[in-house]
């Protein structure tokens, strides 16, 4: 099958996922709707019932303020009490004396007042807390469920989007070199190790995305150039790329991919542009291969090489070891061929709710369980014990 007729089938099978009908999320839309308004009523409610919590222990505190300042004017001392009890006794006969046991009455009236109100006062703020407390565990319960609907309305779009992709996108993906053949060595690093990690990671990344995966070998051993392509081809992969890190001294460079025109080119610069975005070095650029590599001489289908930093640069050769730094470029990958097939890329936090099963070769599988191994208090009310014995003597003689 040549690139022209895979080119057909490619847009057959593409018109066929536009026209195939997607799940219903009609109903996820008005569920998240509905929660998001009863979100917003119920914060509104417990708003309202904490400004009212607010507002009772500032009278609270007011009163018993007030209550302080009250019982300060009162008889502290048993010699004031005689006082003010001569005051009351001499009232009928003495101006001053009758207006300081009126005070008296006015402010044991007042003390009794408040702590009546102080009572009330407790009552109500235990209901507002309630009241308060409950509002919070609505918005609590209501937010939760809004966050669940959430992820689930986006475990639907990446089911969604990993059944569309399925029928769309069938990636070779090719580790360089392999076996006796170790590519760039620096030290006790080889290119062959460094590019089945990065690959592994992009098996896992890929079947993320609900591709089909293939690879073309899942472990250290020698595959012959002309059988990677061809591989590729007999699969029916609807693109081949091959991974490997380059070799051109101390100097650090950045990325590079390696087309033969076409549809390669096209890949090659999808992958070099999501490098540029994803991660932190530059690139050489989009080369066209002016050397007929074997894995891009014989592909018929769209191929591309992405060279991946240096080992002979010190720099880049400790970016090259590091497994964050090899998600990175795995990721850029992956998003660089979704570009080129024209489909969603579905990023790692969008499918950490959907159980991925990749549809990978025996060999895909095995890399991918390889990387995986690798991997403020209220005051108290005054007491209601009664007048003592001053008081009532006060309040008989002023009737």
């Amino acid at each position: 099958m040549n690139v022209t007729h895979r080119i057909t089938v490619a847009a057959v099978a593409l018109a066929v996922a536009l026209t195939a009908p997607a799940p219903a999320l009609a109903a996820d839309a008005h569920t998240i709707a509905e929660l998001t308004s009863l979100a917003t009523s119920s914060t509104v409610q417990a708003e309202r019932a904490t400004e009212e919590l607010e507002e009772i222990d500032l009278r609270l505190e007011e009163a018993h303020e007030e209550l302080a300042e009250v019982e300060d004017t009162l008889p502290s001392t048993a010699r004031e009490e005689f006082r003010a009890a001569a005051a009351a006794l001499a009232a009928p006969f003495s101006h001053a004396a009758a207006e300081r046991a009126e005070e008296i009455v006015d402010a044991l009236d007042r003390r009794d007042e408040l702590a009546a109100e102080i009572l009330e006062l407790e009552d109500r703020r235990e209901e507002a807390e309630q009241e308060a407390e409950e509002s919070r565990e609505s918005v609590a319960e209501v937010q939760a469920r809004l966050e669940a609907a959430h992820v689930e309305a986006q475990r639907i779009e990446a089911e969604r989007v990993r059944a569309e992709n399925a029928a769309r996108v069938r990636l070779m993906v090719d580790p360089g070199h392999g076996g006796k053949d170790p590519g760039a060595v620096s030290g006790t690093i080889y290119e062959k190790d460094i590019s089945l990690h990065i690959s592994a990671k992009v098996v896992s990344a890929a079947a993320r995305q609900g591709w089909n995966v293939g690879l073309t070998r899942d472990a250290d051993r020698f595959v012959p150039l002309d059988a990677r392509p061809a591989s590729a081809a007999q699969w029916g992969a609807t693109a081949l790329v091959s991974i490997h890190a380059n070799s051109y001294g101390p100097t650090p460079k950045g990325n590079m991919t390696i087309h033969r025109g076409g549809a390669g080119q096209v890949i090659g610069q999808e992958i070099m542009d999501e490098m540029a975005l994803l991660t932190a070095y530059e690139d050489i650029g989009n080369r066209h291969d002016v050397r007929g590599l074997a894995v891009l001489r014989g592909a018929t289908v769209p191929a591309v090489i992405v060279e991946v930093l240096s080992l002979s640069a010190q720099p880049e050769l400790e970016a090259l070891v590091d497994s964050g730094v090899q998600t990175q470029y795995a990721e850029a990958i992956v998003k660089g061929v979704a570009d080129f097939h024209g489909v969603t890329y579905v990023p790692p936090a969008a499918a950490e709710q959907v159980a991925v099963q990749p549809r990978v070769t025996s060999d895909a599988a095995q890399a991918a369980a390889s990387d995986e191994a690798t991997a403020a208090t209220t005051p108290k009310s005054p007491m209601a014990s009664g007048d003592d014995w001053f008081t009532r003597f006060l309040r008989t003689l002023v009737g």
